[in-house]
Parts: C-alpha cells; structure tokens; sequence
C-alpha cells in the first residue's frame, strides 16, 4: 500500500489487508494499492481528505445524544410542504431504471459504457468480462 507516494509495506492473505495506525496528511491524501490475483498485476486507488475539523454536519451534537443512536434529520421535516414531483423517465432513453445489461445490450451506449469501464478496470456483465460482453449484444433499446 502507498500513501502520498511513501511505501507503507507488504502484506499476504486472501482478500482482506488491514495496516494499522496510518498517517494522513491535513488535506489530499493518495491511496493506492496493489495486488497479484491469477499471476495478474491488479491496483485501486483513492483519496481521503483529512480537515482540520470534522464537518459540522457530521457531528452530532452533545445534548441530542440518546441511546438509540442518531436522529434522522428527516424526521423534523415538515414533509407535506415540499413541493416532490413524481420522476418520469422517457422509454426512448436510458435511465436509472436501466441496468448495465440493458445498456451493454445496445451497440451504440455498450460502446461508450465499455470504453469508460475498461479505463477502470476489469468487471463482469451477464457473467461475462468485459472482453466478451459484445456477445450479451442482440437487442437494442427502442
């Protein structure tokens, strides 16, 4: 694992690597690691920003503290003043209601989902990697 560049060691196991007790900088911190799976090199990489105060929003305030937990900034919501369309979604385009298999499924949208998703990596659709998921393609959304 890397931090900002520093080499922070190795580990071996299965699937899951815990380092311990790791320094962050004040501000953007790169975090990549690497591994060997199949004799394959494989990487992730993130970033973490450290503040000098932990968002307000976030904290939960001394005098509200129950045993049961946070409360739901939600339920103070005065629910019946919002004024909350119903989302329609147009057949004719893809949307939120669409799965990755209906998009991969049609050759104009596969091509650009394919392309953007084999910049990042390697993933499965209709059980299939990414370099045969052109065989998933037979129907085209209408």
């Amino acid at each position: 694992m890397f931090v900002n560049g520093t080499d922070l060691g190795e580990k071996k196991g299965g699937k899951i690597f815990v380092f311990e007790n790791v320094s962050l900088d004040m501000g953007a911190n790169y975090i990549k690691v690497v591994g060997i799976s199949d004799d394959e090199e494989i990487s992730d990489r993130t970033t973490f920003v450290r503040e000098e105060k932990p968002f307000a929003g976030y904290v939960r305030p001394a005098d509200e503290e129950e045993e049961s937990g946070v409360k739901n900034w939600f339920d103070d919501m005065d629910k019946e003043s919002l004024d909350v369309k119903k989302l329609e979604f147009n057949p004719e385009y893809f949307s939120i209601k669409d799965t990755v298999e209906d998009v991969v499924r049609n050759d104009e949208a596969g091509d650009i989902l394919v392309s953007i998703i084999n910049q990042f990596g390697t993933m499965k659709v209709c059980g299939l990697s990414f370099a045969h998921v052109f065989e998933c393609r037979s129907t085209k959304k209408v």
